[in-house]
């Protein structure tokens, strides 16, 4: 039998991990400089995106506490947003093992198979093409250099 007074739900369990998360980074921003001669400095923008994470964040856990989990499936809620969660865990970990690509793919995979309604061969295609998008996006049109993982360096 669960808590009645407070149910957990993904809202809650995400928003509460952001809330976190910005306020982390909210401290880490605050270590590079602000101001620079005459400009912003390499802390600016980092500290202004954490702001607004925190913000948003904390306005969404502040109103899934509210509404108190009124969707009914707390507990089952719940452990979605703990699965969330480690699924970015492990995208995170992975891409230093097998590449931003291969990561991707995966992430998207195993995301779209725990969350969405689509069949398997819809969630392999839905990945792979993502996956391949985002990497083109990022390493071809914006030249951004991605991590290639270690058993592909």
């Amino acid at each position: 039998m669960g808590n009645k007074a407070f149910p957990l739900n993904a809202e809650i369990v995400v928003s509460a991990f952001m809330v976190a998360f910005a306020a982390a980074q909210v401290y880490a921003a605050n270590q590079l400089s602000l101001s620079a001669d005459y400009t912003l400095g390499p802390g600016a923008l980092p500290m202004i995106y954490s702001i607004g994470l925190l913000i948003c964040s904390a306005a969404v856990l502040f109103d899934s506490v509210r509404q108190g989990g009124s969707d009914g499936v707390g507990e089952k809620n719940s452990m979605r947003g703990v699965l969330c969660i480690l699924l970015l865990v492990l995208f995170v970990a992975s891409i230093y093992v097998v590449g931003f690509l291969f990561s991707t793919i995966l992430f998207c995979f195993l995301f779209c198979q725990f969350f969405s309604g689509l069949g398997l061969v819809k969630n392999i295609a839905f990945s792979v093409i993502w996956g391949a998008a985002l990497y083109a996006a990022f390493h071809y049109l914006l030249e951004v250099p991605l991590e290639p993982g270690l058993l592909f360096s």
